[in-house]
């Protein structure tokens, strides 16, 4: 979370690019014409002490013309979380949930790759990233409507085994990077059902069934099923869990009209 202006007396920030407290931990570089909130970076204070981020800039590698300067009283918390995107309405209307959202940024992400940089108010570079659209790059994050998030706040986020595309379209931003989504996975599914489940209304449907391996309920807001890799947004999953070590039994839509159960189409 933002918090008001603190004095942070003697606290030093400065470090050797991504050793200091602040880190670049999930990027949104490419939308999806689909889910379009427009470009947009998320910070994230994985020490235990507030971290004045008052002056201090994020920017591109053109960093004569582009360039966020935090704005002043601007402090992250210990294991907070602070989103900064180009558009904020564009942002705000896909994520209205989201507050810890700073903006805006002009000048444009590339699609095909780059580095942007953070710097604290005396132009030390604090953190940087430099990605790409390319192999051993997670694909999926560049115009297919997830982005890249690194797996751990610990890890070293110049390394490209560090990252990982979201488990949710859109990601997470301003919360951590969808820690537990590892645990839930398709178990089983019919293809052609002819006497095996009957679905609710009393029809032989295809279903698919997922399982969560974890110890805790799992939500399925922002997670998709399809069949087809050039359309992954086919059928958005209703906002709903999966309780610890659960089930969930999906079935495949044969009657258009019908509505009352979890159907995909």
């Amino acid at each position: 979370a933002i918090v008001g202006m603190t004095v942070l007396a003697g606290q030093g920030v400065s470090a050797q690019d991504g050793d200091g407290p602040i880190v670049i931990n999930e990027i949104n570089y490419n939308s999806s014409d689909a889910f379009n909130p427009d470009d947009w970076t998320e910070f994230h204070n994985r020490s235990t002490e507030s971290v004045d981020l008052s002056g201090w800039t994020f920017t591109d590698v053109d960093e004569e013309v582009h360039g966020y300067v935090f704005p002043a009283g601007t402090v992250l918390e210990p294991d907070g979380y602070v989103v900064v995107c180009r558009h904020l309405d564009q942002f705000g209307a896909l994520f209205p949930e989201v507050e810890n959202v700073l903006g805006e940024f002009g000048f444009g992400f590339s699609g095909g790759g780059e580095s942007v940089l953070l710097t604290d108010g005396q132009g030390v570079l604090v953190d940087s990233l430099s990605y790409d659209d390319m192999s051993p790059w997670p694909a999926e994050a560049d115009g297919q409507g997830v982005t890249l998030q690194l797996i751990d706040a610990s890890f070293d986020n110049a390394d490209v085994e560090s990252w990982k595309a979201s488990d949710e379209v859109g990601g997470s931003p301003g919360r951590p990077n969808n820690p537990r989504r590892g645990f839930l996975v398709i178990n089983e599914f019919m293809a052609s059902n002819t006497r095996t489940l009957v679905g609710p209304q009393g029809e032989t449907d295809d279903w698919i069934e997922l399982h969560n391996l974890g110890t805790d309920a799992l939500d399925l807001r922002g997670l998709y099923l399809s069949d087809d890799l050039s359309r992954p947004l086919k059928w958005q999953l209703p906002d709903t869990s999966v309780t610890a070590r659960g089930y969930l039994i999906i079935w495949g839509q044969s009657n258009t009209q019908n509505t009352t159960a979890m159907q995909a189409n």
